[in-house]
């Protein structure tokens, strides 16, 4: 294809540097475009080590384990309450050290357990978004973070985690050069895929994000949606819930909690959205997901190739 554009563009005119460079330009566009339609359809994405997410139990707040092979990724801590509940939990999975910690927001239900989790795990770095907050819970994170010299990164969008077994953990929001007045958008929104199967974590992002992400380039095609904000009617609008096309919904909350989630508008949504599984830590504890391996490409033999 290279060849035939240069002999064209040499008949206009042109010079071979010039039809190499277009060429090239042509091509990566041709390669970008191919990214995006192997992201949408979950295709290409190889997962070579057993994965799974563990949405824990922690009572009325937001806790999440990503682990992939040797690796693990923690997404919140939940409530100063629950320390012990994830500190314990992670323990029993094995757990030595975390490739990262994500501190969605700084909510107490969000890293009201942070600080422990710092204290008995080595962390390579802590992901958190620019915005802080003068709670006891977010001065214990801090200061654990300064203790053990902890590198903190603020993402941009479209950033992310790779993972040694090829899962992936990309960074959808909140865009670092906006100011929101409700701390619940600083939300760090993160989408994993791991071989074809994919799940979306939201944090407490509300409607204001979702609709963002909606009018955004971002792929919000996903197998499992973790609903934002508890199951609050604040987020998990119909259009936002029927743009994740998932079936899958778990939800975070604890029973008989003050707030009143999940909102029954918010289970009615994703019903009508036609998420067929619904779960809630406050009902069904903690949830584990397994996502299956995807087979590496296997090398020729010699015989195969001396058959080519």
């Amino acid at each position: 294809m290279l060849d035939k554009l240069k002999v064209w563009f040499e008949k206009k005119g042109g010079n071979k540097k010039h039809a190499a460079l277009i060429g090239m330009a042509i091509l990566l566009v041709i390669f970008n475009v191919g990214q995006l339609y192997y992201k949408e359809h979950g295709l290409g994405n190889t997962l070579s080590q057993a994965t799974s997410v563990h949405f824990i139990d922690v009572g009325q707040g937001d806790s999440e384990l990503i682990v992939s092979g040797e690796q693990a990724v923690l997404i919140d801590a939940g409530p100063t309450a629950a320390a012990d509940t994830v500190v314990q939990y992670l323990k029993k999975q094995n757990i030595t050290h975390l490739r990262a910690v994500i501190a969605t927001h700084p909510h107490e239900d969000h890293i009201g357990g942070m600080a422990a989790v710092l204290a008995n795990f080595e962390v390579d770095e802590v992901v958190m978004p620019d915005s802080v907050a003068t709670t006891k819970a977010f001065e214990r994170m801090m200061d654990m973070i300064e203790t053990k010299n902890i590198e903190v990164i603020h993402p941009k969008v479209n950033t992310g985690i790779i993972l040694d077994s090829g899962a992936y953990l990309q960074f959808l929001s909140p865009d670092p050069d906006k100011t929101f007045d409700n701390v619940n958008n600083y939300s760090i929104v993160t989408m994993l895929e791991a071989g074809r199967q994919k799940v979306l974590f939201m944090g407490d992002a509300e409607k204001e994000i979702e609709d963002s992400l909606i009018h955004s380039e971002a792929v919000l095609t996903c197998d499992v949606l973790k609903v934002g904000h508890h199951g609050s009617k604040t987020s998990s609008t119909p259009e936002f819930l029927k743009r994740t096309k998932a079936k899958t919904a778990v939800i975070s909350s604890g029973a008989g909690n003050d707030y009143g989630h999940p909102d029954p508008q918010t289970i009615q949504n994703l019903e009508d959205a036609g998420f067929t599984k619904i779960y809630n830590t406050a009902v069904d504890g903690t949830v584990v997901l397994d996502f299956e391996m995807t087979e590496q490409p296997s090398e020729p033999s010699q015989e195969e190739e001396n058959a080519a």
